[in-house]
This record gives structure tokens, C-alpha cells and sequence, in this order.
């Protein structure tokens, strides 16, 4: 408390009679007038000393609010997508459904630039501009001032099999959008996509069921990975659109020389006799044998199977087919067009500036 506020909250406590704003300003300009002052000066000074104490008060509970509401956003975005978020990246509630699944990069450049977009030396005064990127999904709206968090963040959000528009790049003064990138479905046979989904999560199983699970959830499945450790012989359980409970067994193997047999699949009919779930589904990257299809069609309850062209479909249908955007790299992009690396959009980057490193947020974000 301020040493000149002190006398009257404590002579106030010893007399029993509460303070309020009005008796505080009323007291200390009685102090300075009594020092000297002009009422109506003393009065002026006392009642706008409340005010400034006041309005930091006021400042600090909105920046805890602001701080509280952040931190619970941030939790929420890392229990849904097991992405936890990059210091540097802001989360605010997204309040327009209509903006999910938009993407915005806003390129860094100078307030005065030359032709060729680097700092202009002759102004003295000539800062570099960093415009803040977006992404949102879901009721996140993420922000940073690094358009390569943000783009880490995107990229990693469609390999798990989130779906966005087209991502949108903004550079120059007059933020003009970059034509140059264009987005383009993914042309190309589902084996070579079912190889790019193989390659990525090949030695991240786990991580595999939540990408399974998470195209699920575009369909409008409620579904929800099951432990690590004794999963109950399934990856994931849901209830599909209709109320129906269903549990899913996901296996990642090579589309090129692994199958899936008749004996994984009896493994999950098998879970099913306890589960007692309405619908068994079967995900894999790569194909099922003869016996295997045989099998899960003789089944009281059929199993259904979900091969890696199947698989293909349902992710370039969820979201109102939007189509994912990834190449045979495991990258944002369509390598029959133009391409969507880091290493593309960085050229849009001045000369005199070096774009963040790709390898710099790769375990914070």
C-alpha cells in the first residue's frame, strides 16, 4: 500500500469506519492542503492518484485474466492434438465457425524496402515488420509473429489428418497475397499417400491411432485413444454419429510389402467379445489378405476394414473435402504444383533476412 494511503487505512481500522474511494481522496487532499496546497489543486491531485491506482489495478486483472484464459486454451489445444504450443505462440477462443481450417503467413519486410524487398539503408528510421501469422481450428485461434511456428504448427496438424483451405501468404508493404503458392489436391495414386502417412508415423505407433482417431472426429465420431499399456486389444474406442459404440484397431505397416492377416483381425473380434461395442473397424496403411477380408465379413458382427486406398478417401473427404496437403516427403505441399516447403515460402523472405531455421521449434512447439 502506498506509504501516503497508509495513515488512513489504519487509523480508519481503528476506528471501525470502512473506506471507500471517496474518503481516501477526500483525506489525502485534506493532507495536502494542509500542507499548503489549493483546495481545489489538492483535490485534483488526490482524486487523480485514485484514479492511476485504480486504472493499474484494473490493467494487471485483465493481463491475469488474459493470462489464466491462454493457459487453460493452450491446455485444451495440447489434450486434443498432443501439440503443446511454442512460447512464442498466442491462443485466443475462436469465435466465427466460419474461419476453421484457415491458414495465414504474413512474410517479415522492411518498412522501407528497395525493389528487391531488402532494407532500404538510406532511411534511418526503417524497422523490419512482423506481422502476426494465424492459424485456426477447431475454437483455437493461434498467432504468432514467426511465420515458421505457425507453419510447423499447420504442417504437423495435417499429418495427423486435419484438413484446412488454402494456405494464404502475405508479404510487401501493402500485404498483397502471394499468388505464387497455390495448394492443389494431391494427385496421385492412395498407395504413394498411404507410404507418406507409413513414413511418418512408421516408429511413432501411438501416434498413428491418435492421427486415425483424429479423422474420425472430422467425420463427426467421438473418439478417444486408448492407453498405451493395456488397451484392452483395441487402439481406439467411439461413438459414431448415429450413437453406435465402436472400437478401432489401427496398424501402421508398409503399403509396399506388409499385410494384415486373418489372426490380427481375430484379435480384435476377440476384444470385442468383452467390449461388446455395436462396430469393429479395422485401419491400416497397408492391405488385408484374402483370409483376412474372408474372415471379418463371417463375423456375427462384420468387421469393417479400412485398407490404405480407403484410407485415402476418408481423409480427402472429411472436412467438406478439403484435401490434406501432403507430399511424397511427408511435407505441406503438392509437388506437381507449386510447392508448399518452408524451403519455397522462405524465398519470400527479404534478401538481408535469414528465415528461422526449421529445426528451432521442432521440439517446442
Amino acid at each position: 500500500m502506498s506509504p501516503m494511503l497508509y495513515p488512513y487505512y489504519s487509523r480508519s481500522h481503528q476506528i471501525g469506519v470502512s473506506l471507500s474511494p471517496t474518503t481516501i481522496g477526500i483525506s489525502i487532499a485534506n493532507s495536502l492542503s494542509n500542507a499548503g496546497l489549493p483546495t481545489a489543486l489538492s483535490f485534483f491531485c488526490a482524486f487523480a492518484l485514485l484514479i492511476s491506482i485504480e486504472l493499474v489495478l484494473l490493467t494487471a486483472l485483465v493481463k491475469l485474466a488474459k493470462s489464466t484464459v491462454e493457459a487453460a486454451l493452450k491446455t485444451q489445444f495440447r489434450k486434443r492434438y498432443h501439440i503443446a504450443l511454442s512460447k512464442s505462440a498466442t491462443i485466443r477462443p475462436l469465435l466465427s465457425t466460419s474461419e476453421q481450417g484457415t491458414v495465414a503467413l504474413h512474410i517479415p519486410f522492411w518498412r522501407y524496402g528497395n525493389k528487391d524487398g531488402s532494407r532500404d539503408k538510406r532511411r534511418q528510421s526503417n524497422n523490419l515488420i512482423c506481422e502476426k501469422s494465424l492459424l485456426k481450428i477447431s475454437h483455437f485461434s493461434i498467432m504468432s509473429s514467426e511465420p515458421f511456428i505457425i507453419y510447423w504448427l499447420y504442417r504437423e496438424l495435417v499429418l495427423r489428418g486435419i484438413l484446412f483451405d488454402r494456405p494464404k501468404i502475405f508479404h510487401g508493404p501493402h500485404c498483397a497475397q502471394t499468388n505464387a503458392l497455390k495448394a492443389h489436391h494431391i494427385s496421385k495414386p492412395a498407395s504413394q499417400a498411404a507410404s507418406v502417412v507409413y513414413e511418418h508415423y512408421s516408429n511413432h505407433p501411438t501416434d498413428f491411432e491418435e492421427y486415425c482417431a483424429e479423422i474420425f472426429r472430422q467425420h463427426g465420431y467421438k473418439a478417444e485413444t486408448t492407453p498405451k499399456t493395456n488397451d484392452g486389444g483395441f487402439d481406439i474406442k467411439m461413438v459414431d454419429p448415429q450413437g453406435n459404440r465402436c472400437i478401432v484397431e489401427c496398424k501402421c505397416y508398409n503399403p509396399t510389402n506388409e499385410s494384415v492377416g486373418r489372426d490380427t483381425v481375430q484379435k480384435l473380434v476377440g476384444a470385442n467379445a468383452i467390449v461388446q461395442a455395436q462396430r469393429m473397424i479395422f485401419v491400416t496403411t497397408a492391405r488385408f489378405t484374402d483370409a483376412a477380408v474372408e474372415y471379418a465379413q463371417s463375423t456375427p458382427i462384420p468387421v469393417e476394414l479400412i485398407d490404405g486406398n480407403k484410407l485415402e478417401q476418408i481423409i480427402c473427404s472429411a472436412s467438406q473435402n478439403k484435401p490434406a496437403y501432403l507430399n511424397e516427403r511427408g511435407e505441406v505441399g503438392d509437388r506437381l504444383g507449386d510447392d508448399l516447403s518452408w524451403d519455397a515460402i522462405s524465398r519470400y523472405y527479404p534478401p538481408d533476412v535469414t528465415p528461422c531455421n526449421n529445426t528451432r521449434y521442432t521440439n517446442e512447439i
